[in-house]
């Protein structure tokens, strides 16, 4: 048991250091996951640790529901030893091979405590409940068991599992994470030293993985470079030697009108991706900025209220108004000329009809 707080102590000092390490990435949820494991188990009943230490492996499948809460179906297994050690004397292991799978709860401490889910480092509290199987024993070696019957009855038999672990997901990019899996797993009695020393299966698993999340691979924006209007050059004048011209009458001074630039960047359903088309608005309202200096420009995100729920178009506004202004500020537009909100679906800036509904999963911009 000292072992496993020593690394559930690791694995909480990791967690603490995960704020200073966030990624500019945002997930749509609920999305699907897969991952493949492998590393190191060992029976802890008491038996010398080094000599039951062995391989093992896991793969697994789940769902994350929210940024905190999600499940997945986790199957685990290879070979084990076990060590038969009464009355304090050491008679040996034998090996077994052996199959779990449980049902798991995953909770995100991190996204529970920051509220975001743009981690660098997603730390899960693990919680599960299933079942555990044992066979092809070779206790028979030992000599140490009081009956065949007895020892086959106690070795042949499928068992209860509990699972409670931490797991660590280093995210390398928004649809890949390597994993690090730390486990105590509690399982039914299936070795007669459990009945001469009356104590119980804990299994101590440390595995890496790679995990992989489905549909979390968005491209990034593209910024669209816009070219330099050419000046045409002036071909210097020659002066031809005239008579003095009357003075001309004052010019008229001319004020220019400046109307404002208004832009309306539209989006795909669920996306907040700013494709080609539409980044040539985004150019107009720069270049319309670059030519004013002192204009200021105002953006806000919408979303389409007859798709999705309040919750997720929130989200989807505020994402797709992040995509015009990270774009803003990358072509040099002070953030101070910047005025930025988002409405979810609680505005809808055209009518809500069949022929203009999908015109509010947008962005609109304001410039004057």
């Amino acid at each position: 048991m000292k072992k496993i707080k020593t690394l559930l102590i690791a694995a909480l000092a990791l967690f603490t250091a995960t704020t200073a390490m966030a990624q500019e990435e945002t997930r749509s949820y609920p999305y699907g996951f897969i991952g493949l494991q492998g590393g190191g188990q060992a029976i802890m009943n008491g038996y010398s640790f080094g000599d039951v230490i062995t391989g093992t492996g896991s793969v697994y499948g789940g769902v994350m529901f929210t940024p905190v809460l999600g499940t997945r179906l986790h199957l685990n297994g290879w070979n084990s030893k076990e060590g038969v050690k009464i009355d304090g004397t050491e008679y040996g292991t034998y090996g077994f091979n052996y199959g779990t799978a449980t049902v798991d709860m995953l909770v995100n401490l991190v996204s529970a405590i920051n509220h975001r889910d743009d981690n660098a480092v997603d730390l899960y509290l693990i919680g599960g409940l299933g079942v555990n199987k044992v066979w092809g024993n070779d206790y028979k070696d030992l000599g140490v068991y009081p009956t065949q019957q007895l020892a086959s009855k106690v070795h042949n038999h499928v068992a209860h599992a509990c699972r409670l672990g931490l797991a660590a997901d280093f995210n390398l990019a928004p649809a890949w994470a390597l994993n690090l899996e730390v486990d105590a797993n509690h399982f039914g009695n299936h070795d007669y030293a459990h009945l001469v020393n009356a104590s119980k299966d804990w299994q101590l698993t440390a595995q890496l993985g790679v995990k992989y999340r489905f549909g979390q691979c968005k491209p990034a924006p593209v910024p669209v470079p816009v070219p330099e209007p050419v000046q045409p050059k002036e071909e210097p004048k020659q002066e031809v030697a005239t008579a003095p011209a009357p003075a001309p009458a004052p010019a008229p001074v001319v004020v220019e009108e400046v109307k404002p630039c208004i832009e309306n960047v539209f989006f795909l359903i669920n996306r907040y991706d700013i494709r080609p088309s539409e980044m040539v608005k985004v150019n107009n309202a720069i270049a319309y900025l670059n030519k004013y200096p002192s204009a200021k420009i105002e953006i806000t995100g919408y979303a389409d209220k007859n798709t999705g729920n309040a919750t997720i178009n929130e989200r989807l506004s505020k994402q797709r108004v992040n995509a015009v202004y990270d774009v803003l500020i990358s072509r040099g537009i002070a953030a101070s000329r910047i005025i930025k909100d988002y409405k979810g679906d609680t505005v809808q800036p055209f009518p809500n009809d069949e022929a203009n509904y999908e015109k509010n999963r947008c962005v609109i911009c304001v410039a004057e």
